[in-house]
């Protein structure tokens, strides 16, 4: 009876195996912890992938997507860049879903399902705009630093990645200021000084506080400014499984299977 378990066990851990591995629905949800008036992002741009796809390299030049991201808030150009780097990758856009402005203000939370395969794309990216800003962003430099995947394409469980101002950088491609600043009332966003710089952490918000933005809220972000880089958080990205249902009938066929496979070993036909 004894070997009979075992059997009926690895049978049934090999169908839970497949369960698992065909089990890739995942939610991300993004939700801005910036204080009323501080910052905000713009639709945040996810995807999954197999850990070639690097958005950028701190202390390199920034791409034209990457400065269309952090100048504009335009992710198109990265997505182009993901399905170039990895046809397999899986991606979107993050929005806010009420505000009408799209971008996810202070204490605004926003989610998105994604069907993911596990064991091709292992690994998760993610960039956004920090508004307001001439060139500001959020992203993962490190095209491996978050892997939501094992070897068997198994989810290997919620993760929480917390943003905070030591991950707002500043693309080096426009000179930080009021002028051509994005979403600040009687700026155009379009208008541009070329910096000429590379990529490095971005020196504070402070020249912002007290201004206005397109949708009417008062800025007050002096506490994102450099001398609290680490002090304040910016968001949290949390990226969890969906139970998908499907998954129900596979588990029953699972132990229906291990059932069947002991009945046969015993020497019993089935009726």
């Amino acid at each position: 009876m004894r070997i009979k378990g075992l059997l009926a066990a690895a049978a049934a851990s090999s169908f839970l195996a497949l369960v698992s591995a065909q089990a890739s629905q995942v939610m991300v949800t993004v939700q801005n912890v910036s204080n009323t008036g501080g910052l905000s992002l713009s639709p945040l741009f996810v995807g999954f992938h197999n850990g070639t796809y690097d958005i950028f390299n701190a202390g390199g030049t920034a791409s034209s997507s990457l400065e269309s991201l952090a100048e504009l808030g335009n992710a198109g150009g990265l997505m182009s860049d993901l399905s170039s780097t990895d046809p397999t990758a899986t991606m979107g856009l993050i929005a806010a879903p009420a505000n009408g402005l799209a971008q996810i203000e202070p204490g605004e939370t926003a989610s998105m399902v994604f069907n993911v395969n596990g064991t091709l794309n292992k690994y998760f990216s993610f960039g956004a705009m920090v508004v307001p800003s001439n060139d500001a962003f959020t992203a993962n430099d490190d095209p491996m630093g978050f892997k939501l995947f094992g070897a068997a394409g198994n989810f290997l469980g919620t993760k929480t990645i917390w943003l905070t101002g030591n991950d707002v950088w500043d693309a080096g491609t426009e000179v930080n200021g009021l002028f051509g600043s994005a979403f600040i009332v009687g700026q155009d966003a379009t208008q541009h000084i070329a910096e000429n710089g590379t990529i490095m952490l971005h020196p504070g918000f402070g020249i912002f506080d007290g201004q206005m933005m397109a949708n009417g809220n008062t800025l007050n972000v002096a506490d994102a400014d450099v001398s609290a880089r680490g002090n304040f958080d910016l968001a949290r990205i949390t990226i969890s499984a969906v139970p998908e249902p499907a998954s129900l009938p596979l588990l029953f066929a699972a132990f229906g299977i291990a059932f069947w496979f002991v009945r046969r070993r015993s020497g019993v036909a089935l009726a």
